[in-house]
Protein backbone atom coordinates (compact mmCIF):
# COMPACT_ATOMS: atom_id res chain seq x y z
CA UNK A 1 0.00 0.00 0.00
CA UNK A 2 2.90 2.29 0.77
CA UNK A 3 4.54 1.53 -2.48
CA UNK A 4 1.00 2.48 -4.46
CA UNK A 5 0.39 5.55 -2.51
CA UNK A 6 3.95 6.98 -3.12
CA UNK A 7 3.51 6.21 -6.73
CA UNK A 8 0.17 8.01 -6.68
CA UNK A 9 1.79 11.12 -4.83
CA UNK A 10 4.40 11.21 -7.65
CA UNK A 11 2.00 10.90 -10.54
CA UNK A 12 0.27 13.76 -8.25
CA UNK A 13 3.22 15.87 -8.49
CA UNK A 14 4.50 15.44 -11.47
CA UNK A 15 0.92 16.73 -13.38
CA UNK A 16 0.97 19.78 -11.09
CA UNK A 17 4.80 20.61 -12.63
CA UNK A 18 3.52 19.65 -16.39
CA UNK A 19 -0.16 21.92 -16.16
CA UNK A 20 2.11 25.26 -16.98
CA UNK A 21 3.79 23.79 -19.70
CA UNK A 22 0.30 22.75 -21.21
CA UNK A 23 -1.02 26.22 -20.69
CA UNK A 24 2.21 27.65 -22.04
CA UNK A 25 1.73 25.64 -25.48
CA UNK A 26 -1.75 26.94 -25.32
CA UNK A 27 -0.45 29.90 -25.29
CA UNK A 28 1.57 29.52 -27.80
CA UNK A 29 -0.46 27.52 -30.27
CA UNK A 30 -3.25 30.43 -29.68
CA UNK A 31 -0.37 33.19 -31.04
CA UNK A 32 1.75 31.34 -32.94
CA UNK A 33 5.62 31.10 -33.65
CA UNK A 34 7.00 34.99 -34.47
CA UNK A 35 7.70 33.01 -37.83
CA UNK A 36 4.03 32.64 -38.31
CA UNK A 37 3.38 35.83 -36.65
CA UNK A 38 5.52 37.69 -39.44
CA UNK A 39 3.95 35.43 -41.94
CA UNK A 40 0.65 36.97 -40.82
CA UNK A 41 1.98 40.73 -40.90
CA UNK A 42 2.52 40.78 -44.72
CA UNK A 43 -0.84 40.70 -45.92
CA UNK A 44 -1.25 43.69 -43.67
CA UNK A 45 1.48 45.78 -44.34
CA UNK A 46 0.55 45.32 -48.54
CA UNK A 47 -3.14 46.34 -47.84
CA UNK A 48 -1.63 49.32 -46.03
CA UNK A 49 0.77 50.53 -48.99
CA UNK A 50 -2.27 50.10 -51.46
CA UNK A 51 -4.61 52.28 -49.21
CA UNK A 52 -1.24 54.87 -49.12
CA UNK A 53 -0.88 54.16 -53.38
CA UNK A 54 -4.84 54.36 -53.59
CA UNK A 55 -4.89 57.99 -51.64
CA UNK A 56 -1.96 59.23 -53.64
CA UNK A 57 -3.27 58.63 -56.90
CA UNK A 58 -6.65 60.22 -56.16
CA UNK A 59 -4.49 63.89 -54.80
CA UNK A 60 -2.92 63.35 -57.78
CA UNK A 61 -6.01 63.02 -59.99
CA UNK A 62 -7.92 66.28 -58.35
CA UNK A 63 -4.49 68.33 -59.05
CA UNK A 64 -4.91 67.46 -62.84
CA UNK A 65 -7.28 69.45 -63.99
CA UNK A 66 -5.98 72.68 -61.97
CA UNK A 67 -2.60 71.76 -63.64
CA UNK A 68 -3.82 71.51 -67.69
CA UNK A 69 -6.13 74.66 -66.65
CA UNK A 70 -2.93 76.76 -65.89
CA UNK A 71 -0.18 75.18 -69.08
CA UNK A 72 -3.06 75.29 -71.56
CA UNK A 73 -2.39 79.49 -72.42
CA UNK A 74 1.17 79.00 -72.81
CA UNK A 75 0.43 75.03 -74.76
CA UNK A 76 -2.32 75.79 -76.91
CA UNK A 77 -0.73 78.95 -78.49
CA UNK A 78 -1.97 79.32 -82.31
CA UNK A 79 1.26 80.96 -83.99
CA UNK A 80 -0.89 83.00 -86.69
CA UNK A 81 -0.85 85.65 -84.30
CA UNK A 82 2.53 85.55 -83.87
CA UNK A 83 2.89 85.46 -87.91
CA UNK A 84 0.48 88.05 -88.64
CA UNK A 85 2.38 90.99 -86.52
CA UNK A 86 5.24 90.29 -87.88
CA UNK A 87 3.84 90.08 -91.40
CA UNK A 88 2.01 93.20 -91.20
CA UNK A 89 2.91 95.68 -88.49
CA UNK A 90 0.49 98.06 -87.23
CA UNK A 91 2.41 101.33 -89.43
CA UNK A 92 1.85 99.43 -92.35
CA UNK A 93 -2.23 98.81 -92.67
CA UNK A 94 -2.90 102.31 -93.92
CA UNK A 95 -6.45 100.57 -96.11
CA UNK A 96 -8.94 98.25 -94.56
CA UNK A 97 -9.32 95.11 -95.96
CA UNK A 98 -12.38 94.86 -97.94
CA UNK A 99 -14.46 91.46 -99.46
CA UNK A 100 -15.39 91.70 -103.25
CA UNK A 101 -19.07 91.36 -103.19
CA UNK A 102 -20.72 88.54 -104.43
CA UNK A 103 -22.78 88.26 -107.43
CA UNK A 104 -26.56 88.03 -106.53
CA UNK A 105 -28.58 85.35 -108.25
CA UNK A 106 -32.66 84.09 -108.10
CA UNK A 107 -31.89 81.69 -105.47
CA UNK A 108 -31.21 84.97 -102.75
CA UNK A 109 -27.60 83.28 -101.40
CA UNK A 110 -27.01 84.73 -98.30
CA UNK A 111 -23.62 86.16 -98.84
CA UNK A 112 -21.36 87.60 -95.29
CA UNK A 113 -18.75 90.83 -96.36
CA UNK A 114 -15.62 90.90 -94.28
CA UNK A 115 -15.49 93.86 -91.68
CA UNK A 116 -14.34 96.74 -93.25
CA UNK A 117 -11.58 97.54 -90.99
CA UNK A 118 -9.52 94.44 -89.74
CA UNK A 119 -8.70 93.64 -86.55
CA UNK A 120 -6.03 95.67 -84.65
CA UNK A 121 -3.23 93.55 -84.02
CA UNK A 122 -1.57 93.29 -80.75
CA UNK A 123 1.94 94.35 -79.46
CA UNK A 124 4.97 92.48 -80.99
CA UNK A 125 6.17 91.62 -77.03
CA UNK A 126 2.73 90.38 -76.08
CA UNK A 127 2.24 87.84 -79.40
CA UNK A 128 5.30 86.41 -78.74
CA UNK A 129 4.22 82.60 -77.46
CA UNK A 130 5.44 78.94 -77.24
CA UNK A 131 5.92 77.95 -80.42
CA UNK A 132 4.66 74.55 -81.26
CA UNK A 133 7.86 72.97 -83.17
CA UNK A 134 10.93 74.95 -84.64
CA UNK A 135 9.87 75.50 -87.71
CA UNK A 136 6.79 77.54 -86.83
CA UNK A 137 9.69 80.58 -85.92
CA UNK A 138 11.74 80.00 -88.87
CA UNK A 139 8.14 80.96 -90.77
CA UNK A 140 7.54 83.61 -88.82
CA UNK A 141 11.36 84.75 -88.99
CA UNK A 142 10.64 84.32 -93.14
CA UNK A 143 7.44 86.17 -93.27
CA UNK A 144 9.35 89.18 -91.58
CA UNK A 145 11.84 89.58 -94.53
CA UNK A 146 8.99 89.27 -97.61
CA UNK A 147 6.01 91.04 -95.53
CA UNK A 148 4.44 91.56 -99.25
CA UNK A 149 3.85 88.07 -99.95
CA UNK A 150 2.34 87.24 -96.58
CA UNK A 151 0.19 90.33 -97.14
CA UNK A 152 -1.45 88.89 -99.82
CA UNK A 153 -1.68 85.19 -98.09
CA UNK A 154 -3.48 87.28 -95.57
CA UNK A 155 -6.14 88.70 -98.02
CA UNK A 156 -6.30 85.18 -99.38
CA UNK A 157 -7.26 83.90 -95.66
CA UNK A 158 -9.34 86.75 -95.12
CA UNK A 159 -11.82 86.71 -97.73
CA UNK A 160 -12.30 82.95 -97.88
CA UNK A 161 -12.53 83.17 -93.98
CA UNK A 162 -14.97 86.01 -94.06
CA UNK A 163 -17.33 85.05 -97.58
CA UNK A 164 -19.84 82.35 -96.11
CA UNK A 165 -22.75 81.72 -98.63
CA UNK A 166 -25.58 79.66 -97.48
CA UNK A 167 -28.36 77.70 -99.86
CA UNK A 168 -31.58 77.58 -99.34
CA UNK A 169 -33.56 74.30 -98.42
CA UNK A 170 -36.51 72.65 -98.70
CA UNK A 171 -39.00 71.58 -96.05
CA UNK A 172 -37.48 68.58 -96.57
CA UNK A 173 -33.93 69.18 -95.78
CA UNK A 174 -32.82 69.20 -99.69
CA UNK A 175 -30.48 72.23 -101.08
CA UNK A 176 -32.43 74.48 -103.43
CA UNK A 177 -30.56 75.07 -106.34
CA UNK A 178 -30.16 78.31 -108.46
CA UNK A 179 -32.39 77.73 -111.84
CA UNK A 180 -30.18 77.52 -114.92
CA UNK A 181 -30.46 79.61 -117.58
CA UNK A 182 -32.87 78.38 -119.61
CA UNK A 183 -35.43 78.50 -116.66
CA UNK A 184 -34.03 81.96 -116.27
CA UNK A 185 -34.80 82.77 -119.81
CA UNK A 186 -38.77 80.56 -119.26
CA UNK A 187 -39.20 83.06 -116.28
CA UNK A 188 -38.59 86.14 -118.37
CA UNK A 189 -40.58 85.48 -121.08
CA UNK A 190 -43.72 84.53 -118.92
CA UNK A 191 -43.16 87.78 -116.82
CA UNK A 192 -42.84 89.24 -120.26
CA UNK A 193 -46.13 87.90 -121.60
CA UNK A 194 -47.87 89.24 -118.41
CA UNK A 195 -46.32 92.93 -119.14
CA UNK A 196 -48.25 92.65 -122.32
CA UNK A 197 -51.24 91.62 -120.77
CA UNK A 198 -50.88 94.95 -119.12
CA UNK A 199 -49.81 96.65 -121.78
CA UNK A 200 -46.67 97.69 -120.60
CA UNK A 201 -44.90 97.25 -124.00
CA UNK A 202 -41.30 98.19 -122.74
CA UNK A 203 -41.33 95.82 -119.90
CA UNK A 204 -42.72 93.14 -122.11
CA UNK A 205 -39.43 94.19 -124.40
CA UNK A 206 -36.58 94.02 -121.97
CA UNK A 207 -37.95 90.72 -120.41
CA UNK A 208 -37.92 89.18 -124.00
CA UNK A 209 -34.43 90.90 -125.04
CA UNK A 210 -33.09 89.47 -121.83
CA UNK A 211 -34.29 85.89 -122.51
CA UNK A 212 -33.10 85.68 -125.86
CA UNK A 213 -29.81 86.99 -123.39
CA UNK A 214 -29.98 84.06 -121.51
CA UNK A 215 -30.82 81.19 -124.18
CA UNK A 216 -30.82 82.72 -127.94
CA UNK A 217 -32.96 79.51 -128.50
CA UNK A 218 -36.02 80.21 -126.89
CA UNK A 219 -38.50 80.64 -129.73
CA UNK A 220 -41.62 81.73 -127.50
CA UNK A 221 -39.58 84.84 -126.74
CA UNK A 222 -38.19 85.62 -130.17
CA UNK A 223 -41.35 85.32 -131.79
CA UNK A 224 -43.25 87.13 -128.73
CA UNK A 225 -40.56 90.28 -129.35
CA UNK A 226 -40.74 89.92 -133.41
CA UNK A 227 -44.30 90.29 -132.91
CA UNK A 228 -44.25 93.56 -131.03
CA UNK A 229 -41.82 94.83 -133.51
CA UNK A 230 -43.94 94.25 -135.95
CA UNK A 231 -46.92 96.00 -134.30
CA UNK A 232 -44.98 99.26 -133.99
CA UNK A 233 -43.55 98.62 -137.36
CA UNK A 234 -39.65 97.90 -136.25
CA UNK A 235 -39.12 95.95 -139.17
CA UNK A 236 -35.30 96.04 -139.35
CA UNK A 237 -35.44 95.17 -135.89
CA UNK A 238 -38.00 92.26 -136.61
CA UNK A 239 -35.67 91.11 -139.29
CA UNK A 240 -32.47 90.77 -137.11
CA UNK A 241 -34.29 88.37 -134.79
CA UNK A 242 -35.54 86.14 -137.24
CA UNK A 243 -32.52 86.40 -139.33
CA UNK A 244 -30.59 85.36 -136.25
CA UNK A 245 -33.48 82.98 -135.67
CA UNK A 246 -33.43 80.90 -139.12
CA UNK A 247 -29.70 80.37 -138.79
CA UNK A 248 -30.09 79.18 -134.84
CA UNK A 249 -33.12 77.09 -135.92
CA UNK A 250 -32.96 76.62 -139.39
CA UNK A 251 -35.58 73.58 -139.39
CA UNK A 252 -38.49 76.40 -137.50
CA UNK A 253 -40.71 76.95 -140.67
CA UNK A 254 -42.11 79.67 -138.67
CA UNK A 255 -39.28 82.06 -138.90
CA UNK A 256 -38.21 81.02 -141.70
CA UNK A 257 -41.90 81.86 -143.16
CA UNK A 258 -41.85 85.03 -141.22
CA UNK A 259 -38.20 86.21 -142.19
CA UNK A 260 -38.84 85.34 -146.40
CA UNK A 261 -41.92 87.85 -145.68
CA UNK A 262 -40.06 90.65 -144.83
CA UNK A 263 -37.50 89.83 -147.43
CA UNK A 264 -40.23 90.04 -150.14
CA UNK A 265 -41.50 93.11 -149.10
CA UNK A 266 -38.01 94.90 -149.30
CA UNK A 267 -38.10 93.60 -152.69
CA UNK A 268 -35.26 90.62 -151.96
CA UNK A 269 -36.87 88.19 -153.97
CA UNK A 270 -34.61 85.93 -154.61
CA UNK A 271 -33.43 86.21 -151.08
CA UNK A 272 -36.47 85.26 -149.87
CA UNK A 273 -37.09 82.08 -152.38
CA UNK A 274 -33.31 81.34 -151.14
CA UNK A 275 -34.61 81.47 -147.17
CA UNK A 276 -37.30 78.91 -147.84
CA UNK A 277 -35.60 76.48 -149.99
CA UNK A 278 -34.80 73.98 -146.70
CA UNK A 279 -38.61 74.18 -145.46
CA UNK A 280 -39.88 73.53 -149.36
CA UNK A 281 -37.61 70.41 -148.61
CA UNK A 282 -39.08 69.34 -146.03
CA UNK A 283 -42.03 66.08 -145.34
CA UNK A 284 -43.80 68.67 -143.35
CA UNK A 285 -44.17 71.69 -145.47
CA UNK A 286 -46.81 73.51 -144.64
CA UNK A 287 -49.90 75.42 -147.39
CA UNK A 288 -48.25 78.99 -145.98
CA UNK A 289 -45.28 77.99 -147.06
CA UNK A 290 -45.72 76.87 -150.26
CA UNK A 291 -48.57 79.91 -151.37
CA UNK A 292 -45.26 82.51 -150.20
CA UNK A 293 -43.17 80.39 -152.57
CA UNK A 294 -45.56 79.95 -155.31
CA UNK A 295 -46.33 83.93 -155.29
CA UNK A 296 -42.65 84.56 -155.05
CA UNK A 297 -41.88 82.83 -158.35
CA UNK A 298 -44.81 84.17 -159.85
CA UNK A 299 -43.77 87.86 -158.97
CA UNK A 300 -40.00 86.51 -161.43
CA UNK A 301 -42.79 84.95 -163.94
CA UNK A 302 -41.54 81.70 -162.95
CA UNK A 303 -45.21 80.26 -163.40
CA UNK A 304 -43.89 76.99 -163.88
CA UNK A 305 -42.75 76.60 -160.86
CA UNK A 306 -45.26 78.82 -159.21
CA UNK A 307 -47.83 76.34 -160.81
CA UNK A 308 -46.16 73.22 -159.23
CA UNK A 309 -46.36 75.35 -155.62
CA UNK A 310 -49.67 76.42 -155.68
CA UNK A 311 -50.82 72.56 -157.38
CA UNK A 312 -49.23 71.20 -153.96
CA UNK A 313 -50.77 73.54 -151.64
CA UNK A 314 -54.52 72.96 -152.82
CA UNK A 315 -53.99 69.28 -152.22
CA UNK A 316 -53.22 70.53 -148.65
CA UNK A 317 -56.37 72.67 -148.86
CA UNK A 318 -58.67 72.54 -151.63
CA UNK A 319 -61.12 75.23 -150.06
CA UNK A 320 -58.40 78.43 -150.06
CA UNK A 321 -59.66 80.82 -152.68
CA UNK A 322 -57.00 82.83 -152.62
CA UNK A 323 -54.68 79.74 -153.85
CA UNK A 324 -57.37 78.94 -156.69
CA UNK A 325 -56.89 82.82 -157.85
CA UNK A 326 -53.08 82.27 -157.74
CA UNK A 327 -52.99 79.28 -159.72
CA UNK A 328 -55.12 80.58 -162.28
CA UNK A 329 -53.14 83.97 -162.66
CA UNK A 330 -50.25 81.86 -163.19
CA UNK A 331 -51.77 79.55 -165.40
CA UNK A 332 -53.18 82.45 -167.94
CA UNK A 333 -49.20 83.95 -167.69
CA UNK A 334 -47.99 80.35 -168.52
CA UNK A 335 -50.65 80.77 -171.36
CA UNK A 336 -52.98 78.09 -170.73
CA UNK A 337 -56.46 79.95 -170.86
CA UNK A 338 -58.45 77.38 -170.31
CA UNK A 339 -57.17 76.00 -167.56
CA UNK A 340 -56.84 79.42 -165.95
CA UNK A 341 -60.90 79.85 -166.72
CA UNK A 342 -61.31 76.82 -164.36
CA UNK A 343 -59.36 78.03 -161.77
CA UNK A 344 -60.53 81.46 -161.62
CA UNK A 345 -64.36 80.02 -161.58
CA UNK A 346 -63.18 77.88 -158.63
CA UNK A 347 -61.93 80.84 -156.61
CA UNK A 348 -65.37 82.15 -156.77
CA UNK A 349 -66.93 79.26 -156.00
CA UNK A 350 -64.77 78.36 -153.12
CA UNK A 351 -65.71 82.25 -151.64
CA UNK A 352 -64.19 83.90 -149.03
CA UNK A 353 -62.32 86.78 -151.45
CA UNK A 354 -61.88 89.93 -150.78
CA UNK A 355 -63.91 92.59 -152.70
CA UNK A 356 -60.66 93.58 -154.90
CA UNK A 357 -60.06 90.09 -155.40
CA UNK A 358 -63.04 88.78 -155.83
CA UNK A 359 -64.00 92.24 -158.55
CA UNK A 360 -60.36 90.83 -160.55
CA UNK A 361 -61.66 87.33 -160.41
CA UNK A 362 -64.82 88.33 -162.68
CA UNK A 363 -62.59 90.56 -164.45
CA UNK A 364 -60.77 87.89 -165.55
CA UNK A 365 -63.67 85.02 -165.90
CA UNK A 366 -65.31 87.84 -168.34
CA UNK A 367 -62.05 88.38 -170.31
CA UNK A 368 -61.43 84.36 -170.88
CA UNK A 369 -64.65 83.41 -171.54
Amino acid sequence: MSVINQMLVDLESRRKVQLPDASLKLVRESHGTPSQQRRQLVPLLLTLVALLLAALAYTLWQQQPAAMATATPAAVAEPEPAISVTEAPPATLTAPVEAAPLATTPSSEVTAVAPATPPEPAPVEKAVVTPLSDNIETQATAKTVAPKQTVQEKRRRTESAATVVTRPRDAVGKVILPPNKSEQAEQHYRDGYQAIQRRNNSAAEKLWREALQLSAQHTAAREGLVALYLSQGRKVEARNLLREGHQLLPDNERFTLLYSRLQAEAGETSAAIETLQTALHSPSVTQDTLTLAAALHQQRNEFVESITYYQQALKQQPQNATGWMGLAISLEGNGEADRALNAYKEALQRGGLSSGSKAYVLSRVNALE
